[in-house]
């Protein structure tokens, strides 16, 4: 492609900016933090029903993008990591559940 392999991709942003962010993949990853400590409480003082989110989670893709077996997959492993499962604009199927 004859291109700088230095530039990023997809985007005219300056990526290596000070204060711009990414996560970046590691050949060492550290290890798992306890899972209460990947959660933050939704809700203030006054919410009658906080509730505890995962700060990641799985974002919304197109139902049509995906299998119903790649959908499941993901539902579960989104139901034993204990974070939510975003079902998209077309709502939930029995590939969800």
């Amino acid at each position: 492609k004859i291109g700088a392999d230095t530039h990023a991709l997809g985007t005219r942003r300056d990526v290596y900016s000070p204060g711009y962010e990414w996560a970046g993949h590691s050949m060492f990853p550290e290890p798992m933090c306890d899972l209460d400590e990947a959660r933050v409480l939704v809700g203030g003082p006054a919410c009658k029903q906080p509730y505890s989110a995962a700060l990641l989670n799985i974002s919304a893709m197109s139902y049509g993008s995906l299998s119903g077996s790649a959908v499941s997959a993901l539902n579960l492993g989104a139901k034993k990591g204990g974070f939510y499962h975003n079902t998209g604009e077309g709502g939930i199927s029995k590939y969800h559940l």
